[in-house]
Parts: C-alpha cells; structure tokens; sequence
C-alpha cells in the first residue's frame, strides 16, 4: 500500500480526494511515477461516426458526452488511448481499462492485445438491449471487455485484497439502474467497487482519468480509498462534486 500522507511528493497533494477539471493526459504528466493504487476508468467509444438515420446516432453517437468530440477518425482515436494507456501505466500498479468491442474501438483493442503489461481479461456481462443498441443486421451487445494491466504479463496480482478463499472471478454480471446522473455513457457503481474491493486496500489512491459523472469517486468514498478523479467537462465535474459534495479544486 502506498503511504501518501508520509512518502507521496508534495505536489500530489492537492489532487487527492479532488475532482480536476482538465485535459487527462496533461494532468496525469504532472503526476510521479507509481504513484497510483489502482486505475479504473473507462474512455469515450469513438461513437460520434455512427451512421446518419441509425439508431446508435440517435440515441448514443450524437449526444454522448458533453464539451468533446467523440468522433476521431480510427487511427487518431487508437493513438490518443494508446498515450493514455502508456500514461496510466507509468503512474499506477494496475490499471483496469473497460471498454466495448466495435467497428470503432477494435484497432485499438487489437493493439490492446499485443501490449507486454497485459495481465488479464475481464468480461462485464450486461443486459444486451436491442432497442438503444443494435441496429438493424446487427447483434445487440451483452459484454463489454476490462483490460487489466500491470507489471509484467503474468496473470497473477501479487498485491490484492482478494478473500480468504481466493476466488474473484473474471466474468461478473451487472445492470444499469436507470441512474446516469446526467451522464449518456456510464457503468454500474458495482464495477468499479468490485475492482476497488479486490485489487486496492483501504486508504489506497485510486484514479479514473475519464470521470464522468463521479461513479469512481463514489465508489471509493463508499470503500474508504482515496481518490484523484480527472474529468474534461466542466458539466460532468459539478454533477461528479455534487455526487461527492466537495468544493471545486479549480
């Protein structure tokens, strides 16, 4: 575990238990190396070239998230994760990347696959609704991927907090609750507790670079971990400090 009151730089400080309104890649750079627990988070899908007249443009691609564009051509998208995977990775003991398989994330989920501190795969299994997701000729999608990351490519996670029978497994299934918060793109607050629960301790620092609407957050102040959450839109980061009630950092 690491010690953050006593061995952390000062200049961390100031993140800790806040939510920052800012450019992710630009803040984490301001941050030490292995200086993070745990990353959970989940990035934009790239929807926003869904097709016109489809139902993922009506319902997703065309108002997804608020104050960024969601829609970068395949190569710019895969190589604008790929920095934050490296990013991620340079300040945390593990990081869990979710993400969904789809004509527009699946160049960066097949370099995914190549990447050396790939350690294991876990599988979210959600209920595949056709009438917000598919379109006509294709299937509706019931499992979204957690790429699980750390020091090496062995599947073992030396530092846990797994129970006294060992046993997490690596297929979990979860609903919405019809809660987003305002949020078009979010995950159950059990995805992010079941990660924080088992692969964190408590007063561990946690991170989620792409905060959202706060779920993260408050899945940490609920398991008694810290928390940094980084999130570009200054909407999202009110409901978030809402959620936790805090003051703004900024």
């Amino acid at each position: 575990m690491l010690d953050w009151k006593n061995k952390m730089p000062k200049t961390i400080e100031k993140y800790i238990n806040q939510v920052i309104c800012g450019d992710c890649l630009e803040v984490m750079k301001e941050l030490p190396d292995q200086c993070i627990d745990l990353t959970i988070t989940s990035p934009p899908y790239n929807l926003g070239d869904a097709p016109v007249g489809s139902k993922r443009r009506e319902t997703i691609g065309k108002a997804l998230y608020k104050n960024t564009s969601d829609n970068k051509n395949k190569q710019d998208y895969k190589n604008w994760q790929i920095s934050i995977l490296s990013e991620v990775s340079r300040i945390s003991r593990y990081v869990f990347y979710n993400i969904q398989f789809l004509s527009s994330t699946k160049e960066l989920i097949s370099e995914i696959h190549k990447m050396d501190n790939l350690k294991d795969i876990f599988i979210w299994k959600k209920q595949a609704q056709a009438s917000i997701h598919a379109d006509k000729g294709m299937m509706a999608k019931g499992y979204e991927f957690v790429f699980m990351f750390g020091d090496g490519d062995n599947s073992c996670f030396c530092y846990n907090n797994f129970p006294e029978n060992g046993y997490v497994p690596n297929i979990k299934e979860w609903f919405q609750n019809g809660e987003n918060y305002g949020h078009n793109a979010t995950f159950p607050i059990s995805l992010p507790s079941y990660f924080i629960q088992n692969y964190s301790k408590e007063n561990d620092l946690i991170l989620d670079p792409f905060l959202g609407s706060g779920t993260t957050a408050v899945a940490c102040q609920n398991l008694h971990r810290n928390f940094i959450g980084i999130e570009i839109s200054e909407d999202y980061c009110k409901i978030a400090r809402e959620r936790l009630r805090q003051k703004p950092l900024f």
